[in-house]
């Protein structure tokens, strides 16, 4: 599964709307209601019923917000540690000094 895809099913759930889901994403609608096309195909299931006024989860959907919404996550929890590891000064420092300063300076 597509990570965009993912953040994108997410939106349109949260919104119940294409359009709303599209102006929080800064996309487009009809690149919203692609990805949504990419990911029923994908999981060979449908996962909104859509009228013209609103869009409504299909129960296939909910149970996929819940794992979607824990892989977003995860998948953002590993960008920072990583990131926080990187900008992180990290390892064995290793030193050698003569008997009076190891004994009385560096402590």
């Amino acid at each position: 599964m597509n990570y965009e895809r993912l953040k994108t099913f997410i939106a349109v759930a949260e919104k119940n709307s294409f359009s709303e889901a599209a102006k929080i994403l800064y996309v487009t609608q009809p690149t919203i209601t692609s990805q949504i096309k990419s990911l029923e195909e994908e999981l060979n299931t449908k996962l909104f019923e859509r009228t013209t006024k609103k869009v409504e989860m299909t129960q296939s959907a909910k149970i996929l917000l819940k794992y979607a919404r824990e892989i977003v996550q995860m998948n953002d929890s590993a960008r920072k540690e990583i990131t926080d590891m990187e900008s992180t000064t990290y390892g064995d420092l290793g030193m050698g000094c003569s008997l009076t300063i190891g004994e009385y300076i560096l402590p």
